[in-house]
């Protein structure tokens, strides 16, 4: 029930990468150029609005010619085009993919950050990309004196498929961008690296002749900017070959301009942010330093956690930073999976003990790709040793693992003031703050409800609140994303400020679901007679009221709360704050965390469910079963003893996808009881043919009394494994089973107990196995035990 989607950041990557598509600029990609000339228009303009009448048309315009760059050898002979309020501006591209133009923008436009859009020449307009530039007025501060600004002077002012991947993926989850805070808050705002996976696609269609730019667009720019097909196409390519998407990320990498680090240089506090993982460093003069973390690399161990805070040594040595700790960090694992993917198993059956091992974290290298004015992209390499724990004997030494990550200096966050945080609620996944103008803070801790007064200080940046430092990253319209550290934690989260927020029951009423929409979102219904069910779940599963008038909580199957705080409200998106738990009186949440939602008042968006009651239907034609466990493996047969499974992956919100048949299953409409599926050849699209109509099937409410329980038993072949299997699983509170079809379900009493009664659903007990006729209404089984 635990469903804490994480949030990741991405540092604004604005570099040249020459060379990118040096293969794949060719005509075998077509589309009309004047298809390609339209979609630059409409994108420059939907983020350059009108002129502010707040400017007065008095003030000079501002004067700069820029000197860039674009990459991607298809782009030669091609234009770059500006668009600054009505006005569009246009250059050509030469052979050395360089372009100059010439601004004179109006005082009201000149403070506004603004979209660059290159297309390639004849034959190659289908190959589009993008940049979002800050604003002229401070491209012209770094000009300087004479006006013109150079790509090696100011490397954001190049264009290419990591800018045009940033760019998208801003527009695509909707963030301000009309001033150059708006524009430096939607930046920090990004995913650590998903950026560089989708420009790595892009250079996968300009290089790779097999590759085809998809059908349905007309660009590569319009590619990005469909969010949910490049997502699918990105999450088919790490399911099918995760080494090809690495190769393809290695070919941007190798195109970035080399990093110049410096011991000096180096010296301050950074934000280090990989796919699993982020960290505090410290690096200070003398060449130590402390790092801190929640989580060191992606090592999960259910005995452990890998939390860790201590210092250690430091050295740069040409493009590689090494951080060598002043102790071993260790931990206790079961086994290991090294950077090359080979496993180590601590157990040599040796012994009818379960052996286990200690893993040591000795080093850490940042192997910098890249250097730009924000950030550092770099490898990550986690170094480590692994050893038996009953008689120490070595079993590996060497590469953990690598990952990609961004390394930001703090000193680039974002400034505060002291009126920013005062005598308003700042709500994170931990705590409620209320900051006073005395000195004090008011910390309430979201999970045991404590509150403590602490002082806190302000410098810069960086909020001290007892033990623990808030660094604010970024301002946005909810409150502020911070880095959270403490003794133990370090990682990303979201300051969310408290407003006036009234909710009425109605204004609960409907399809919630997270934004933005990727393949971890998740979805559930909030009805109107006061029942909640998580997807497609039973509606019988969970039941909601109102706790005051931005509060609601819920419960699930009889056992999860949770308590949904709405803390803010802009637009169609509600901040929140969740917190969750088993049930208990009182209740004691076991985490919570931030969440932005939406809801859709008449119950109709096709999102995939992510419900634990394992959802049933009915085709409404044929009849035939649908049933899924956990949201990723479908079973559909004749009868529940001849079920036919097969594995799926998620590959967007309403898209999943199956490696065996490389076929998409997609969700193509979900109303409240019915839902519609379309399955299709990945790189095809849905056809009316390929359609299936699926109505909920039947719900089976179940009182089960203390001293046993109930298992629900399902055989099946694995139809893209080749073999048979049965398994059975637990029941409580609710089942959910296909129309018309028969069912059994077998009681187990626990030690000292025996079955007492059961009954319901027109069942007959045969031995342990309670059979259930075919059913096409609703019903209910109870069942006691006895001592």
């Amino acid at each position: 029930m635990n469903k804490l989607i994480s949030s990741f950041l991405l540092i604004y990557a604005s570099v040249g990468l020459s060379g990118c598509g040096g293969g794949g600029g060719g005509g075998s990609k077509p589309t009309s150029t004047s298809n390609a000339q339209s979609s630059s228009t409409i994108t420059s303009s939907s983020l350059a609005q009108s002129s502010s009448s707040a400017i007065s048309s008095s003030l000079p315009a501002t004067q700069l010619t820029i000197n860039g760059a674009v990459s991607g050898d298809a782009l030669a002979g091609g234009e770059v085009a500006f668009t600054l309020g009505a006005q569009t501006y246009k250059a050509a591209i030469d052979n050395s993919l360089k372009y100059s133009i010439a601004l004179n923008v109006p005082a009201a436009d000149s403070n506004k950050p603004f979209v660059a859009i290159a297309t390639g020449g004849p034959g190659s307009a289908w190959v589009q990309l993008a940049a979002l530039y800050p604003s002229v007025a401070a491209l012209a501060e770094k000009a300087g004196s004479d006006k013109v600004l150079n790509a090696d002077e100011y490397s954001a002012v190049n264009i290419n498929a990591l800018t045009t991947a940033e760019y998208a993926e801003i527009k695509n989850k909707q963030f301000p961008t009309a001033t150059d805070a708006e524009r430096k808050a939607a930046i920090y705002s990004l995913h650590p690296i998903r950026a560089l996976e989708q420009a790595a696609m892009i250079s996968r269609l300009l290089n790779d002749i097999h590759q085809d730019l998809p059908a349905q667009t007309k660009t590569t720019l319009d590619y990005l900017l469909n969010a949910n097909l490049a997502e699918t196409h990105l999450e088919v390519l790490r399911a099918s070959s995760k080494l090809a998407l690495s190769d393809y990320v290695e070919q941007v990498q190798e195109d970035l301009p080399p990093p110049n680090p410096s011991g000096t240089k180096i010296v301050g506090n950074y934000f280090l942010e990989a796919l699993y993982s982020q960290y505090l460093l410290t690096f200070n003069a003398d060449g130590t330093g402390k790092i801190v973390t929640a989580n060191m690399g992606s090592i999960f161990d259910s005995f452990t956690a890998t939390k860790v805070a201590t210092g250690f040594t430091w050295t740069v040595k040409g493009a590689t930073v090494k951080l060598t700790f002043n102790t071993p960090v260790k931990y206790g694992v079961s086994s290991l999976d090294d950077a090359s993917g080979n496993w180590y198993p601590c157990d040599d059956n040796s012994t009818s003990v379960t052996e286990r091992c200690d893993l040591q974290f000795k080093s850490v290298h940042l192997d910098l790709i890249t250097e730009t004015e924000n950030y550092y992209l770099a490898n990550l390499k986690i170094f480590v040793e692994l050893t038996r724990e009953n008689n120490g004997q070595q079993i590996y030494e060497g590469e953990l693992e690598h990952q990609l990550a961004r390394v930001v200096n703090t000193a680039n966050f974002l400034t505060i003031k002291a009126a920013d945080l005062v005598e308003s609620e700042l709500v994170s996944d931990k705590f409620s703050y209320v900051f006073n103008a005395n000195g004090k803070v008011k910390q309430k801790n979201l999970v045991t409800q404590i509150e403590t007064t602490l002082d806190w200080t302000l410098e810069n940046n960086r909020v001290v609140v007892g033990d623990s430092t808030l660094w604010f990253t970024h301002k946005d319209l909810a409150g502020f994303g911070i880095f959270y550290a403490d003794g133990e934690n370090g990682y990303r989260t979201s300051l969310f400020k408290r407003t006036a927020v009234t909710m009425t029951d109605a204004d609960w009423v409907g399809r919630w679901n997270q934004f933005p929409l990727d393949a971890f979102v998740a979805t559930y219904d909030v009805n109107e007679d006061k029942s909640w069910r998580d997807g497609f779940e039973a509606q019988s599963a969970g039941n909601w009221s109102a706790l005051n008038g931005h509060s609601q909580t819920s419960l699930s199957n009889g056992s999860w709360r949770m308590i949904r705080d709405v803390l803010s409200i802009h637009g169609d998106k509600y901040y929140m704050s969740i917190c969750h738990g088993v049930e208990s009186t009182p209740f004691n949440p076991s985490g919570c965390y931030l969440s932005v939602q939406q809801r859709n008042v008449n119950f109709d968006t096709a999102i995939f469910w992510r419900s634990w009651s394992s959802p049933a239907f009915n085709e409404k034609i044929t009849k035939d079963p649908f049933i899924s466990f956990w949201g990723l493996h479908f079973f559909k047969g004749n009868t529940l003893n001849n079920m036919v499974r097969r594995d799926y992956i998620s590959v967007a919100a309403n898209k999943f996808y199956n490696p065996f048949q490389q076929t998409i299953l997609e969700l193509t409409s979900a109303s409240r009881n019915e839902i519609e599926l379309c399955e299709y050849p990945f790189g095809g699209t849905c056809n009316d043919v390929n359609k299936r109509s699926y109505e909920r099937a039947i719900e089976i409410k179940l009182s089960v009394g203390t001293g046993g329980k109930l298992f629900y038993p399902v055989a099946f072949e694995h139809l893209d494994y080749g073999y048979t299997t049965q398994f059975s699983r637990d029941i409580d509170k609710v089942l959910m089973v296909p129309r018309a079809q028969a069912q059994t379900i077998t009681i187990t009493p626990d030690s000292g107990f025996s079955l007492d009664s059961i009954s319901g659903c027109g069942g007959i007990l045969v031995g342990d196995t309670y059979k259930i006729p075919a059913l096409t209404t609703a019903c209910e089984i109870a069942v006691s035990f006895k001592k």
